[in-house]
């Protein structure tokens, strides 16, 4: 459990890491079997130790609540503005970034990774033999212009 924690605290400058990811990270270390049975004990004592507290968060995104921001009144909002404030940084520019991945696990650590550069981060399932993917591409590409996105 100690292990596990430790992991997961080595990405809090990236957000967090998943149940998987500290799980593969444990395998590789040679300090649990990498068998099915292991993977749920490890999530249920993970879970349980979450709910007691006794371990930090890890990322979950199917169990997240996206919810608009909101404030109390006018002038909260007002002194928060600035901080939401940004210019288009691709405007008028011939090449941008963009940051796709597969998984929308992966998406919250690049964009831990990656915010310093700002660019545009997005996840989709390459599941229905790419059509998300080539979604990305298509959204991600300038008006007249080509997406650099490759599957």
């Amino acid at each position: 459990m100690d292990r596990a924690a430790d992991i997961v605290t080595s990405y809090d400058e990236v957000g967090s890491c998943t149940l998987r990811q500290a799980y593969y990270r444990l395998v590789a270390a040679g300090l649990i079997p990498h068998t099915a049975p292991t993977y749920r004990r490890l999530s249920a004592r993970l879970a349980q130790a979450r709910r007691e507290e006794r371990f930090p968060e890890l990322i979950d995104p199917l169990r997240e609540v996206h919810a608009p921001p909101a404030w109390p009144d006018a002038g909260a909002f007002l002194r928060d503005a600035p901080d939401w404030f940004g210019l288009d940084r691709t405007a008028g520019q011939t090449t941008a970034l963009y940051v796709a991945c597969e998984k929308d696990t992966l998406r919250a650590q690049l964009t831990g990774w990656v915010d310093v550069l700002s660019p545009e981060v997005g996840a989709a399932s390459a599941a229905g033999g790419g059509a998300a993917a080539d979604g990305v591409g298509e959204s991600l590409a300038a008006p007249g212009g080509e997406s650099g996105v490759r599957g």
